[in-house]
């Protein structure tokens, strides 16, 4: 008799399906600001763009597959382990695909190498309104942050994990740490934004491509963080 859950089994999935589906898009997504490893590197070539993200797509879509069936084994075989330590499996699997768009970077970067042994590449240039996006992005940064405190248990925003569902004194202290740092990272990020916008366009381009990936894994790192506070409230 099975005691997993299957809402377990299907949140376990979610990171599998997700990086199956990512895999397939980068076969065939064109250069574009929003989907796909967008770094100054490959949006400054369609050769570079191609093949950086048609390599860290099958990646990801073999890790996919490979955490899909094994958690697919796990729920039939009744690993009840498995299932216990979910949080620590969904972080681990995270890591590793976070480890994955590390690697297209650097994948990215030394074909960038390659070829201009051979040809000149024309360089990218980051919009202003693109920037300006991202501003805004860090600035709901802040208010996600300040909203956290006050948000009841819910299974869409804050840190939701078995730990801080389990009680809700876990929860509030957890997240109120959680949104402390989420505004602070906001705070430093929104004017650097904005300051960077009003660059010409190399400059902009060079700073924000440095800023950007510095604002991406500040707050994964901290997300991570704050998953492995609540296991030590």
């Amino acid at each position: 008799m099975k005691i997993i859950i299957f809402s377990d089994f299907f949140l376990a999935q979610s990171i599998p399906i997700v990086s199956i589906l990512v895999g397939i898009l980068l076969q065939f997504v064109k250069r574009n600001l929003w989907i796909g490893l967008r770094t100054s590197t490959t949006l400054s070539d369609p050769e570079i763009w191609e093949k950086s993200n048609k390599v860290t797509g099958v990646i990801l879509l073999i890790l996919g597959i490979l955490f899909f069936f094994l958690n697919l084994i796990a729920y039939y075989l009744d690993w009840k382990l498995w299932f216990k330590e979910l949080d620590l499996v969904l972080v681990s699997e995270s890591i590793i695909i976070l480890g994955v768009g590390i690697f297209g970077v650097i994948y990215s970067n030394k074909l960038k190498q390659e070829k201009e042994t051979t040809i000149k590449l024309k360089p990218f240039i980051i919009s202003r309104a693109f920037v300006y996006v991202i501003c805004f992005v860090s600035v709901l940064t802040v208010i996600t942050g300040l909203l956290l405190p006050f948000i009841p248990p819910n299974f869409y925003i804050g840190i939701r994990i078995g730990k801080t569902f389990s009680d809700p004194a876990i929860w509030k202290t957890v997240n109120t740490v959680s949104g402390i740092g989420f505004i602070v990272i906001g705070i430093i990020f929104t004017p650097l934004f904005f300051s960077i916008a009003r660059k010409e366009d190399t400059q902009r381009t060079k700073l924000f491509e440095k800023n950007l990936v510095l604002f991406v894994v500040l707050n994964l790192i901290w997300a991570l963080l704050s998953v492995g506070f609540a296991y030590l409230v």
